[in-house]
């Protein structure tokens, strides 16, 4: 949080507030002079001193009683404190690697640093960069790989919003490729936004390709489709050619070229192509948009794409007794996921081919209507893992029959709306989201009613909450029966879940992870290695930070880090970058940083109980281009965020009149801030020591008056 500045004209004004009529003080001035005329009147010790000892001493003594009489009657002190706050004026300048064609850019910080200095006199003037993140200060280096203007506007608002912001100097090219428009930020018209147009808005002669469509992942033997956007200007009349190659080795095989004939201006052409997916692995394709003469900007006539081949999806099956707006849920959430092919089936059709599933999704199987008794017994027999979904249709008696995980003691005729309790001490896997906030606020499921006994070897993910009592029935859990997993989910109304998950959050993040995550387990197949050490996945950026994760089992297949693991990459060139791992917990962690374009290979090794386990992988990093695609800078966007602010917009020649546009907005001005603290008077301990420091003079009086 930036620190506030205040100017220094001050003020604090105190009073008191008496609650009681007024002839309260007067009988607390009639005690105090009571108990002094008490104590002092007929005092024999002094009669034979002056007379002016014994009425000082009396009017010492009268002067507490009345004051300590009053401070019990509890008068108020009202204390008024007044500031006046500067207005903040934010300056944010861009960071962003496409302003390196801008000659000025480098200047600029030091213009803007004489801006500051200008200011500061009667303004507060905090200042901030941006790219890929905001920032405090400037950035000399302009090497972010992202711009997101709007998270600039967004961000001023959430940290300095609640202070009297004035108006944000922006400096920038006008140029974003991440994030929203920016014109469509958070209260973007709200506080004045002076723009200064950094780099070049003329245009050039330029033939880029523009952006690339592609999933990431693709399975051996399939096609692939990728969509390419070619652009041009003032290059009417022109023809050129786009590469297609891949990089195998660090050589380049061309795979076809496709000619480009530019026949307007502006041009804009969408391309569609379709490749094979090889063997399996990352697999690094270029794409080469052949150049033209007098081109200025030919960074973005290359662009790099790196799709990861798998081997083979994991096929999963949903058999549902009827269907149900669960089970589209169900294939809607996991249809999203590429290495799935789902297949779904009702029970009145025939079913076959069971063991080439990986996972079977059993909704409200067996049903009161139908046992499904023989494909019940082909699921056991073909040791397949499957997640049982129960529901107002479901035979709760006959269920045990078919896995020990969950007995429920009840007809299953009658339910119960339950809500969600996420158990925090679970293990089997991490939400990443914040489920176990808002997942007890999700609409109820309906539960079968009845006495839930769950085995003592079951993993419980969530716990029914009925009404407002929590229970330690299970909702959602998981375990293992003779090596093959099981899930169970004792309710119906995962759509709702959905539905309402959208509405809440624009997404479907929260519901979509708890499902994924449960065929993920489920689905996975076993890993029996004891030392592992993995990437979150086999492609980075050059802006992401390369992380590992590693895990080291004993005999007893149980999590330990006693020992030092090391990872070694090396990249195409054979140069070799080692690390030795952090311990967390009973794991092992590691950021190795950032890293250059290309591909890298990895090998984790660890020494556990005189044994040498090895683990080996592999990632590619590529290259950020997306700030080289477009470099003619965007100052129209720039004069309107400032007109529709009610700001203006200056180039950098024009900046030494921004000082004084500053100075003429009347919305940009100092607010008055006051502060009204009440509370009794006997709070003050600065009374006491005064009503302590009387009784000590009476002390001192009468001690050397030898009167004690």
């Amino acid at each position: 949080m930036a620190e506030i500045s205040f100017h220094p004209i001050n003020r604090t004004v105190g009073s008191m507030s008496w609650p009681f009529p007024w002839w309260y003080l007067l009988g607390c001035l009639v005690l105090g002079l009571l108990v002094s005329g008490i104590l002092y009147y007929r005092s024999k010790e002094l009669q034979e001193k002056q007379p002016w000892v014994r009425y000082l001493l009396a009017a010492l003594r009268a002067l507490v009683v009345t004051a300590l009489a009053i401070l019990l009657l509890s008068p108020l002190i009202r204390r008024e404190e007044s500031e006046l706050q500067k207005p903040v004026l934010v300056i944010a300048q861009d960071a962003s690697a496409s302003l390196l064609q801008d000659p000025e850019a480098r200047n600029i910080i030091n213009r803007l640093d004489d801006l500051r200095s200008q200011l500061a006199g009667d303004f507060d003037v905090q200042t901030f960069s941006f790219g890929q993140r905001v920032r405090e200060g400037f950035d000399t280096t302009f090497n972010d790989q992202e711009t997101d203007l709007a998270a600039m506007l967004d961000y001023t608002h959430e940290v300095l919003g609640q202070e009297n912001l004035g108006g944000i100097i922006l400096a920038t090219d006008g140029l974003y490729n991440s994030g929203q428009n920016p014109r469509y930020a958070r209260n973007v018209s709200s506080i004045p936004i002076f723009s200064i147009g950094l780099g070049d808005p003329t245009p050039i002669r330029d033939l880029g390709i523009k952006r690339i469509f592609h999933n990431k992942i693709a399975y051996q033997g399939d096609q692939f489709q990728v969509q390419i956007d070619v652009q041009a200007r003032n290059c009417k009349g022109e023809r050129s050619e786009l590469g297609v190659y891949e990089i195998r080795e660090g050589k380049s095989v061309l795979l076809q070229k496709i000619p480009v004939q530019i026949d307007q201006d502006p041009f804009f052409h969408t391309m569609d192509l379709v490749l094979e997916a090889g063997r399996a692995g990352v697999h690094h394709y270029r794409f080469i948009a052949d150049q033209l003469t007098d081109e200025k900007n030919r960074a973005n006539n290359v662009r790099d794409v790196y799709i990861d081949v798998l081997d083979a999806r994991q096929k999963v099956l949903i058999l549902a007794d009827a269907p149900h707006p669960d089970v589209t849920a169900l294939r809607q959430s996991l249809s999203a996921e590429k290495n799935y092919d789902i297949q779904l089936r009702f029970g009145n059709e025939p079913v076959s081919g069971l063991r080439e599933y990986d996972l079977i999704i059993l909704h409200q199987i067996p049903s009161r209507g139908n046992q499904y008794a023989a494909v019940l017994q082909e699921v056991k027999r073909s040791r397949i893992p499957v997640w049982y979904i129960l529901g107002q249709q479901s035979d709760i008696r006959t269920l045990p029959a078919w896995q020990g995980l969950l007995e429920i003691n009840g007809d299953g005729r009658s339910q119960n709306e339950v809500q969600a309790l996420v158990q925090p001490n679970f293990e089997t896997f991490t939400l990443d989201t914040d489920a176990g906030k808002v997942l007890p606020q999700f609409p109820p499921l309906v539960a079968p009613f009845g006495d839930y006994l769950a085995s003592p070897a079951s993993r419980v993910l969530l716990y029914q909450r009925i009404g407002t009592v929590s229970t330690n029935f299970p909702l959602w859990l998981f375990g293992e029966e003779n090596g093959v997993k099981v899930a169970i989910l004792a309710g119906e109304g995962l759509w709702k879940w959905r539905l309402f998950d959208f509405l809440q959050h624009n997404n479907h993040l929260i519901t979509d992870e708890l499902i994924r995550k449960t065929v993920q387990f489920l689905s996975l197949k076993a890993d029996k290695r004891r030392f592992r050490v993995l990437t979150p996945r086999q492609s980075f950026t050059e802006n992401e930070p390369i992380t590992f994760d590693g895990e080291l089992y004993n005999d007893n297949y149980e999590l330990v880090n006693d020992p030092d693991a090391q990872v070694r990459i090396r990249d195409e060139a054979g140069e070799e970058y080692p690390f030795t791992m952090n311990k967390e917990g009973k794991m092992y962690a590691l950021q190795a940083g950032l890293f250059p374009p290309g591909q890298y290979t990895y090998e984790a090794r660890t020494n556990y109980n005189n044994q040498e386990l090895s683990f080996s992988g592999k990632f590619s990093v590529q290259e950020v281009q997306i700030e080289q695609i477009e470099t003619q800078a965007d100052h129209d966007l720039l004069k309107t965020l400032a007109e529709e602010s009610g700001g203006a917009a200056v180039t950098v020649q024009q900046l030494d009149s921004l000082v004084g546009l500053i100075r003429q907005d009347q919305r940009i001005k100092p607010v008055l801030y006051s502060h009204v603290e009440t509370k009794p008077a006997i709070h003050l301990r600065w009374i006491f020591g005064i009503l302590l420091l009387l009784l000590a003079v009476e002390w001192l009086i009468r001690r050397y008056s030898g009167t004690y």
